[in-house]
C-alpha cells in the first residue's frame, strides 16, 4: 500500500498539468492550512521546525519576518502564484526523485524496478502508472 500512496502523491503533482486548480480548491487548501496553522502555533516542536536554519548563511532569505508573515502569506496566495512556482519543478521520471521511508518496526518490502513496474497500478498498455496524470507520455 506504500508503493500505492507514492504513486498517488506523484499524480497529484502531475495531474496540475492537465487539471487546472480552481479557485475552490485553492480556497479549502487555504482554511485547512490556515486552520493547521493557527492549531501548530500552541506547539513548541512547530516553532522549532519553523525556525530552523533561520541563522543559515545557506537559507539568506528565512527570517524572522518570514515567520511573522507566514499567515498573511498563506492567506494572500494566487492560483497563479501556483502555477508560477509549480513550473519551477519538472516531474518527469528523469527529475523526479522519491523514496519510501519507515515508520515502525517492520521496513515495507523492497520492491525491484521490474516488481514495481509490476505491482497493480502500473498500466503496461499505457507504459506509465495508472494514477499518472492523464495525457502524459512517459518520459523516454
Amino acid at each position: 500500500k506504500i508503493y500505492d500512496a507514492l504513486n498517488a502523491s506523484v499524480a497529484v503533482l502531475r495531474d496540475v498539468a492537465v487539471s487546472p486548480i480552481n479557485r475552490r480548491e485553492l480556497e479549502r487548501a487555504r482554511t485547512t492550512t490556515l486552520t493547521r496553522h493557527e492549531s501548530d502555533m500552541k506547539d513548541n516542536s512547530y516553532w522549532v521546525g519553523l525556525m530552523t536554519h533561520l541563522q543559515n548563511d545557506a537559507v539568506p532569505h528565512k527570517s524572522l519576518q518570514c515567520l511573522r508573515d507566514l499567515k498573511t502569506m498563506y492567506e494572500s496566495i494566487t492560483v497563479e502564484d501556483i502555477y508560477h512556482l509549480y513550473n519551477c519543478f519538472n516531474f518527469d521520471d528523469n527529475h523526479i526523485f522519491t523514496c519510501v521511508g519507515i515508520s515502525g518496526k517492520d521496513a515495507p518490502e523492497v520492491l525491484s524496478p521490474e516488481e514495481y513496474l509490476a505491482c497493480s497500478d502500473y498500466s503496461a498498455e499505457e507504459g506509465s502508472p495508472a494514477g499518472w496524470a492523464r495525457g502524459m507520455p512517459r518520459a523516454p
